[in-house]
C-alpha cells in the first residue's frame, strides 16, 4: 500500500474522512499551536512522512509536510519571506489532521497500559513498568 492510499481502518483510527492526494490534503484538518508538533517531535519517532503540494483554502498551492505519529497526524506548512537586511525568515504553521484525540488510560498491576480516545475509540497499548 502506498503512502497516499491509506486503508479504511487507518482513516477510521485517525478520524480522517479522506487521505486526499496530489493537491488535496487529508481531511479534516484544523490549525493548531506549533508546540503540538514540537511536543511530538521530541518524544516520538515519525512513523511516516510525506511532502505534498496542496490547496489549503486558498487559490494557490502550499508546500506541506505530513507527519504520522502513532497517535496523531500533523501537517506542517512553512512560509518564508526574504528581506535584504536579514535574509530568509521561516514561519511554520501546524495543522492537526483527523481526530483531536482525548485519551484515557487504564493500567494493570504489572504496568501494562492501554490508552483509548474518548472521541473516536482509537487505542494503543504501552508498558509503563520500571
Amino acid at each position: 500500500m502506498g503512502f497516499e492510499e491509506k486503508s479504511e481502518k487507518f482513516l477510521k483510527e485517525h478520524g480522517c474522512t479522506t487521505w486526499g492526494g496530489y493537491n488535496d490534503p487529508p481531511l479534516p484538518y484544523v490549525e493548531c499551536d506549533i508546540n503540538k508538533f514540537w511536543d511530538k517531535f521530541s518524544m516520538y519517532g515519525i512513523r511516516e512522512n510525506e511532502f505534498r503540494q496542496v490547496h489549503l483554502g486558498k487559490n494557490h498551492i502550499e508546500n506541506v509536510h505530513i507527519l504520522i505519529y502513532h497517535d496523531c497526524i500533523l501537517m506542517i506548512k512553512i512560509d518564508w519571506e526574504y528581506k535584504q537586511e536579514s535574509g530568509y525568515k521561516y514561519t511554520p504553521t501546524c495543522y492537526l489532521v483527523g481526530c483531536n484525540h482525548e485519551f484515557t488510560s487504564v493500567s494493570d498491576i504489572r504496568g501494562n497500559s492501554k490508552a483509548t480516545c474518548k472521541i473516536c475509540g482509537y487505542s494503543y497499548e504501552y508498558d509503563c513498568s520500571d
